[in-house]
């Protein structure tokens, strides 16, 4: 446990180059999606109107897509038809147990002529409630496929919450690299609460990421913000960013606990970058999660309140533990 922060920055420093690899892979550029969301914790509530950008390799007709069943279209892009129901599947992604992924409904829909854009705009209520899905471990993470809710959102790849675009010839969704801009607005009920996705945060609850994504986070609650700024060590022909954002979003005030994780992100940084490279990011978020988890994502972490005190008191304990 003493070395999950420093695992989590090391697989930050690595993502952005095995993105890259992801990408030349597939010999294909990623999708793009610009959001905008606006959430109703209450009530369980989302809206999307999404901008879909596909490179041309999808062609123009009968493009098929899924989208979680609990979302309505609401518009109707050229000849958008509604193909059936996709079975449930297990969840993928690079924080999954074993979970299922949200049913899913299956669509299909025609580009015009003169674009490679269209754009979708849907709405509805997602709530799975967490429960525990691996009968392996006793003490694993409880998991959900996504949810809506008064303490908190999290929404991922198997919420299938944005578009998911199938493969022609696997006949698959969700294989595809995306890059993503989006705007998360509340309802007047949640108006102090904030959002966390990957990626360079533009303005509050604006986020944005030209780094190819497996997923599209969607994080978010009341929070206490705590910030930091680690000037990077490299030379400046090595950077990639002057300066990181550190931060930590907590769900209870605790300045004395959010210090200790900002200066010992900044020193891993420090620690790191000589070693593996220019940390690829603008930011990086220790964020608080409302059940115990300890996700890792590009940018972020999301770990449970009793894992972070823990860390916490690990982390006391001696700084020789860190390194």
């Amino acid at each position: 446990m003493t070395r999950v922060l420093c695992s989590l920055i090391l697989a930050a420093l690595c993502s952005s180059a095995l993105a890259q690899q992801n990408v030349d892979a597939a010999k294909q550029l990623p999708v793009h999606h610009q959001l905008r969301v606006s959430v109703d914790p209450a009530n369980n509530f989302i809206e999307v109107r999404d901008t879909i950008t596909l490179p041309e390799s999808y062609g123009r007709d009968d493009i098929g897509f899924v989208l979680n069943e609990n979302l309505a279209i609401e518009n109707r892009p050229r000849d958008l038809q509604r193909v059936g129901v996709s079975s449930q599947g297990q969840a993928v992604g690079i924080n999954e147990m074993g979970g299922l992924a949200a049913r899913s409904v299956r669509y299909s829909v025609d580009l015009s002529r003169r674009s490679q854009s269209f754009e979708l705009h849907y709405s509805g209520t997602l709530f799975d409630p967490t429960r525990q899905t691996s009968a392996e471990y006793s003490q694993s993470f409880a998991e959900t496929s996504g949810i809506i809710d008064s303490r908190g959102v999290y929404l991922n790849k198997g919420s299938a919450w944005i578009p998911q675009f199938i493969d022609a010839a696997s006949g698959e969704a969700g294989d595809e690299l995306v890059t993503f801009e989006m705007v998360v607005e509340f309802s007047e009920s949640a108006e102090k609460w904030s959002s966390v996705s990957q990626g360079d945060r533009l303005a509050p609850n604006s986020w944005r990421s030209d780094e190819p994504m497996e997923e599209v986070y969607l994080i978010a609650a009341e929070f206490t913000e705590y910030r930091s700024n680690y000037v990077s060590v490299l030379p400046d022909t090595e950077r990639a960013h002057d300066e990181v954002e550190v931060l930590a979003l907590l769900r209870t005030a605790d300045p004395n606990l959010a210090a200790k994780y900002l200066d010992a992100t900044e020193r891993y940084l420090a620690l790191y970058e000589p070693l593996l490279g220019a940390y690829p990011f603008s930011k990086f978020a220790l964020v608080e999660n409302f059940w115990e988890t300890g996700y890792g994502m590009p940018s972020f972490t999301l770990l449970g309140e009793q894992i972070i005190r823990l860390l916490e008191y690990m982390l006391r304990c001696t700084d020789c533990l860190m390194f």
